[in-house]
């Protein structure tokens, strides 16, 4: 019994020790792929993919400026306006959701926050190497187009931060104002998972405010 069990223990162990001493090859390389093929994806939130359609009925009543009973709100995965930054090269589709499908078509909002005009945060992510890679020119005081199904409206770049990506300090979902923020991986260039993000934060400039009705 010895006989075999000594060799087979050094073997496992052997194993375990190559493939701990290999991991800072081995990660990258497989970061690497998964960007290749897609599945990488930035991950702000416990609930990164949900399918929830956007919950609008705890808002109140806003500016009586459009009626939400008078708009097609957008479901999971539609289109429902496009984003530009003058200057940049981003010119980008904006989608209801986040998911990977998404990211390669264009960039997401997270369903967790709120859509333009709303009086809250909108949150949008898109891929560093593609969609957003323009967001590396951003400066402050830039303005940012959203023309969504139902409005046009202009954010003016305030503020510009990397952080940790498990850093959820630098966005604030319960705001009671309207604000947008941008994200992305970071540093530009790179290929794969990176362990900090980078954010463009903006103020709403000009644009319709909802008005929630019961009826929508």
């Amino acid at each position: 019994m010895a006989f075999f069990g000594l060799p087979l223990i050094f073997v496992i162990l052997a194993y375990v020790m190559i493939y701990f001493i290999a991991q800072p090859i081995i990660k990258p390389v497989s970061s690497v792929f998964d960007m290749m093929t897609g599945d990488t994806i930035p991950d702000f939130s416990e609930n990164q993919n949900t399918n929830d359609i956007l919950k609008i009925s705890n808002l109140g009543d806003q500016a009586n400026l459009i009626s939400s009973a008078d708009m097609t709100l957008p479901r999971y995965g539609d289109v429902y306006a496009n984003l530009t930054i003058d200057g940049t090269g981003v010119d980008a589709p904006v989608y209801f959701g986040d998911d990977n499908a998404i990211l390669r078509k264009g960039v997401g909002q997270y369903c967790g926050s709120m859509l333009p005009g709303f009086g809250s945060t909108t949150l949008i992510g898109g891929h560093v190497n593609t969609y957003f890679k323009g967001l590396e020119k951003v400066e402050v005081g830039n303005i940012i187009d959203v023309n969504t199904t139902y409005g046009a409206y202009k954010y003016t770049v305030t503020d510009l931060k990397i952080v940790d990506y498990q850093d959820k300090s630098a966005y604030d979902l319960s705001a009671n104002h309207d604000n947008l923020i941008l994200y992305t991986c970071y540093p530009f260039g790179t290929l794969g998972f990176t362990s900090q993000r980078y954010f463009v934060c903006a103020e709403l400039t000009s644009g319709s405010k909802v008005k929630y009705t019961a009826d929508n």
